[in-house]
């Protein structure tokens, strides 16, 4: 997923396949598993679901001055929303991840702040679904 998500954007500074604080600098891209499912469909098929955390971080300030933290979150808001629609599109044209799942559902789920020990970053977080088909016999 790392993989894929990176050759499809421009903007991501540094992306990750776990939780970290960057080291490249922001924006910074955290894919992460969240949880599974497992779906009985037949005596013979199960479809199993995988769902993966994408989390998007863009630095903000520490500064409280107004016009600085207003411009900043100005720009993290255009950065992530460019981030967040070439994911969606990179996910939206290999939906299969080069035919490792049998489909995946992307949703943008929650945009928020976060307080970290460099300051305050404007977060978008993406759920990806990935589906695939268990043969059990």
């Amino acid at each position: 997923i790392v993989k894929i998500i990176s050759a499809g954007t421009a903007k991501i500074q540094e992306i990750v396949s776990y939780d970290k604080q960057p080291s490249k600098g922001y924006p910074l891209v955290t894919v992460c598993m969240d949880e599974s499912e497992n779906d009985f469909n037949s005596n013979a098929m199960n479809m199993r679901v995988y769902i993966f955390r994408i989390m998007i971080y863009d630095q903000l300030s520490n500064n409280v001055d107004i016009n600085t933290w207003n411009s900043a979150v100005e720009r993290a808001e255009a950065n992530l929303s460019d981030i967040v629609t070439e994911i969606l599109g990179v996910l939206d044209t290999n939906y299969t991840l080069n035919s490792i799942v049998d489909y995946v559902e992307a949703t943008p789920s929650r945009w928020g702040y976060l307080e970290t020990d460099k300051g305050f970053c404007r977060t978008a977080e993406i759920l990806l679904r990935t589906h695939k088909e268990y043969r059990v016999i």
